[in-house]
């Protein structure tokens, strides 16, 4: 009896701690969510309003990945 009792003591304990900590979760899940949405309009106008740097942006990144992880052949 003294198991069942020091768990029912732990889960009294647990459950509002853990009820604590998925409102957090949550709280940090929205913050991030509007972040990624503020970043991403910003990156879309950018590449409405440069579409040729944004080419050529992507062209570098892409020849440096291409580079760095090719196969080289001696």
């Amino acid at each position: 009896m003294k198991t069942e009792e020091y768990a029912n003591k732990m889960e009294e304990y647990a459950r509002p701690a853990m009820s604590r900590m998925g409102e957090k979760l949550q709280d940090i899940q929205d913050r991030v969510g509007e972040r990624a949405k503020i970043l991403s309009n910003q990156a879309d106008e950018y590449v409405h309003d440069h579409p040729w740097q944004t080419v050529a942006i992507v062209g570098l990144v892409a020849c440096l990945l291409g580079f760095l992880f090719g196969n080289r052949r001696d």
